[in-house]
């Protein structure tokens, strides 16, 4: 009787252990589902779905704390309910949403999708979402020892733009005009890196008087004051705006064209791009926006050595110094080029010191004449080599501070073509030209 009785038990054991088997699937043993976790997926392997999604801050929308919530959920889910903490809800997939106020907020998302004939696809999520801080920022920008219009109206009219950084490169993230009281203010600006430009209007009284400006009071956004925002708000952010040198004057002019330095052959010309002038030290002089075509001019230049640059925000550019003399009071062919990368890797300009002009005259008879541009008192050496590399002539010449003109004798040298090289004491080669001697 005992071994019928465990017999019996046995065979209901065997029983059981199939049943759960043939509910699992796959071979594998289900359980009750009264056992998984609160958050855990309900149905099956091949209907369960798992709910997720990530947040990014629009911050290029001038409405703050507008974010963009996208769906990653995996399984396929055919529905979507988002709760974002502020009383609001959405159906859409990935929705756009503005808190209207800062804060810290329970975004949930819940998933769901029906498959028939099997249990439902459904999962819940939960993450804390940290809105964004946002500063006030303003200040004045003064035209010589007041602000424009004020204390009475220059009948000026100023233009800000606001740069933010990204990605080590500027971005133009909002502009406004303002008259009163000379004085700008950008509201609900996002914490991050800026920095500011100002320029007066076309139509302005003084428009012709003043640089556009950067804040530092500086005229190249590559030396621009940066500004850190995290909650503070700045309203003294003060802009001096650069006057342009009013007494140029004399009988050269330069004259060119600009085009983009880094894109398909041949260049094209950039219109209304900034082109600015620098005297020998790079300080400021002038500046000037090329036309349609891209040519610019500047007239009314005495005899000395100037700095050509172009100056676009984000953009870079070269140095190009150019030398003017009584026998070259003309450069009429300047080839500006605009990079969108820098060309140099270098962000300061370093004065070369020694700037050497050409040769003339060309084709020469009894003696050449160099002009030399220094700005103080060294030595060069002008040196005469003919085409296999012999050298006919070498002498130091004492160069001033200022314009130096130097005569090379010819007497003792035959006709041909030949090469005037002109290098400083310490070797580093200033010019080489081709010169036919008579």
């Amino acid at each position: 009787m005992k071994r019928q009785t465990l017999f019996i038990l046995l065979l209901l054991g065997l029983s059981h252990l199939l049943i759960a088997h043939t509910e699992g699937g796959n071979g594998i043993l289900t359980g009750s589902r009264n056992s998984f976790p609160e958050d855990s997926i309900f149905g099956s392997p091949e209907t369960s779905c798992h709910a997720d999604f990530s947040v990014t801050l629009d911050s290029a929308n001038i409405i703050p704390n507008t974010f963009d919530f996208f769906d990653q959920s995996i399984g396929d889910p055919d529905t979507w309910f988002w709760t974002f903490g502020d009383g609001t809800t959405s159906n859409d997939r990935n929705p756009r949403h503005h808190y209207a106020q800062s804060g810290i907020y329970k975004v949930c998302l819940t998933i769901s999708r029906a498959v028939p004939d099997t249990n439902p696809c459904y999962d819940s999520t939960c993450k804390i979402h940290l809105t964004a801080r946002y500063s006030n920022i303003g200040g004045h920008v003064f035209a010589g020892t007041h602000p424009i219009n004020n204390p009475v109206s220059t009948g000026d009219t100023g233009i800000a733009i606001l740069y933010r950084m990204k990605n080590s490169h500027p971005v133009s993230v909002d502009t406004v005009r303002f008259t009163e009281l000379g004085y700008y203010t950008f509201p609900d600006v996002l914490e991050g890196s800026y920095f500011l430009k100002i320029q007066l209007s076309s139509g302005s009284m003084q428009y012709a008087n003043y640089f556009p400006t950067y804040f530092g009071n500086v005229v190249n956004w590559k030396s621009a004051g940066m500004m850190t925002l995290t909650d503070s708000n700045f309203f003294n952010l003060d802009i001096d705006l650069l006057p342009l040198l009013d007494t140029l004057e004399g009988p050269c002019q330069i004259k060119g064209k600009v085009v983009q330095g880094d894109g398909p052959l041949p260049a094209h010309p950039l219109p209304n791009t900034q082109v600015m002038l620098f005297d020998s030290g790079l300080h400021p002089l002038d500046y000037t926006f090329s036309d349609f075509s891209g040519n610019y001019e500047f007239s009314s230049l005495a005899y000395g050595a100037y700095t050509l640059y172009l100056e676009s925000t984000g953009k870079f550019s070269r140095y190009t110094t150019i030398l003017l003399d009584e026998f070259h009071p003309l450069a009429d062919d300047v080839k500006l080029e605009l990079f969108n990368h820098d060309v140099t890797g270098i962000s300061e300009y370093s004065n070369p010191g020694l700037i050497a002009g050409n040769v003339f005259p060309n084709p020469a008879k009894d003696q050449l004449s160099v002009n030399i541009w220094s700005d103080n008192h060294q030595e060069v050496l002008i040196s005469i080599l003919s085409f296999t590399g012999n050298s006919l002539f070498t002498g130091v010449f004492s160069c001033q501070g200022g314009l130096n003109s130097h005569l090379i004798p010819l007497y003792q040298i035959k006709s041909g073509l030949y090469f005037l090289v002109i290098k400083k004491i310490d070797g580093s080669l200033l010019r080489a030209q081709k010169f036919l001697k008579n």
